[in-house]
């Protein structure tokens, strides 16, 4: 008898994890099956339902390129071209009307010393040209380089205000701005963000409260820098960015109309001030730890530095829990920014001990005070921002930021290091300016010894002071001069 298999005859039984597999490829095998040739059947039985694609926002059109053409046509309407008052055919720069009453904000550099400016209005499209018409300057601000104009529009109709973003724009944002003087009309210009700048600065005494973009040219000063939506993210000024010629300097939108308010009320902008010089500088204290400070290197007299106790040689940390600026420039945008009858408290390493001085701030004076000689000499000093090693192959001295016109013009050049002040050493600015304020009260001639980089020798430079039409003014000595 033929043995049969040990299930042969015998009903197939699965065990349960059997019946749940088998269940679930099946389930799969109809889900593929259905979805591939049954969905579509069954779809084609059910209730349609329209589909609405979002369509355009108002007054925009689908295609970029079209936005770009209806915003090239309005925004001349809202820009003024201001002309040379020499030749009313010549323009100088750009500004853009930014309120109903004909407020026109440009560069100061523009219009800096003009009482009053000829405007070249364009006119909203199908309407009369407005010609030129004459602007009365309102104020300005010579440090951010901002300006208010204001002019009677020959019609009001002719009005058309660019409104202000109120967003900072974002790193690599498309930007748009005018192309040339010669004609506004032709079209846009466009580029893109390459420095967000600081909207909240209430100065532009450093590059980085400034939009970096590669649209704002020599050619475009005083025009609005816009979105492509048309808003005003900032106003193009004549200064480009020391590191990259290719990227132009835009005082922020939201950073000039925080200081309009200023302009109409004060005629000026209010800034904080507290009365000291310093320059960045890495030092050690009982901790052996280094830490960055700026170094107090003068003190006005009668300052709220003064009257707070800091001295000159003293150094102020930085990026403390008093003082939270992690730089020089942060620390004056701080004091800047700091409004009486706040005050600021400032952590003070002074002897390896740390101290805490309370300084009020005052409004900045209408001619803030100078280093010691910069304004009795006419000469400019340069004050290092950032720590730096000194050269060991150079005199150590005061670096020549820039020098005035007079008798100095003709013997300092900028670059060369003062190393000698009246036959003192003066290897940074502390020293000179320790010196340079003993000089000054005692009228004594003054004598200069000076390095000059580009030739890598020393010159002496010797001048005094006479009093002429109840004015300083300064006479040049003959010296060892070796020009």
């Amino acid at each position: 008898m033929t043995s049969l298999p040990p299930f042969a005859g015998r009903p197939f039984r699965q065990s349960s994890l059997q019946r749940w597999s088998t269940l679930l490829l099946g389930g799969l095998l109809l889900l593929f099956v259905g979805g591939r040739w049954g969905w579509p059947w069954v779809n084609s039985w059910l209730p349609r339902q329209a589909v609405v694609s979002p369509g355009p926002a108002e007054g925009t059109a689908d295609d970029p390129w079209l936005t770009l053409q209806r915003l090239g046509q309005e925004i001349p309407s809202s820009v003024v071209r201001i002309q040379s008052p020499d030749d009313d055919e010549t323009t100088i720069g750009f500004g853009v009307i930014v309120d109903n009453h004909a407020y026109v904000l440009t560069s100061h550099t523009l219009v800096a010393g003009r009482t009053q400016v000829s405007l070249r209005l364009h006119s909203p499209p199908a309407q009369s040209d407005p010609g030129v018409v004459k602007a009365k300057f309102v104020a300005g601000d010579e440090f951010s380089d901002i300006a208010i104009l204001e002019f009677v529009p020959p019609d009001p109709d002719l009005i058309r205000v660019r409104q202000i973003a109120r967003r900072p724009p974002l790193l690599g944002q498309p930007v748009l701005s005018l192309p040339d003087v010669d004609d506004p009309q032709t079209g846009l210009q466009l580029g893109q963000v390459l420095r967000r700048g600081s909207a909240g600065a209430r100065s532009a005494l450093h590059e980085l409260d400034l939009i970096g973009t590669n649209v704002a040219t020599g050619g475009n000063v005083g025009s609005p820098l816009m979105t492509t939506e048309g808003e005003i993210l900032g106003i193009c000024i004549a200064e480009h960015s020391s590191h990259d010629s290719r990227q132009g300097h835009v005082v922020p939108a939201l950073a000039a109309d925080s200081m309009l308010g200023d302009l109409m009320r004060f005629g000026r902008v209010r800034r904080g001030w507290i009365g000291m010089f310093a320059h960045a500088a890495w030092r050690k204290h009982e901790s052996q730890a280094q830490s960055l400070v700026a170094h107090v290197d003068y003190v006005v007299p009668g300052s709220p530095a003064e009257r707070s106790g800091l001295k000159i040689g003293d150094d102020i940390l930085l990026a403390s829990q008093h003082v939270p600026a992690r730089s020089v420039p942060e620390l004056q945008r701080l004091i800047l920014a700091t409004l009486p009858p706040q005050s600021l408290a400032l952590s003070v390493l002074r002897r390896n001990a740390f101290e805490v001085l309370s300084v009020a701030v005052e409004d900045q004076p209408l001619l803030p005070p100078a280093l010691p000689g910069e304004r009795e000499w006419g000469v400019h000093l340069a004050c290092p921002q950032e720590p730096h090693e000194p050269d060991p192959d150079l005199p150590q001295g005061v670096q020549v930021r820039g020098v005035q016109p007079g008798p100095l013009a003709e013997k300092l050049k900028p670059g060369d290091l003062i190393v000698n002040l009246n036959g003192m050493p003066t290897p940074g600015l502390e020293s000179y300016c320790v010196q340079a304020a003993a000089v000054l009260s005692s009228r004594v001639p003054v004598h200069l010894q000076v390095w000059r980089v580009a030739t890598a020798d020393f010159h002496d430079i010797e001048f005094v002071r006479s009093r002429e039409a109840g004015g300083a003014t300064l006479v040049a000595q003959p010296g060892s001069d070796s020009e």
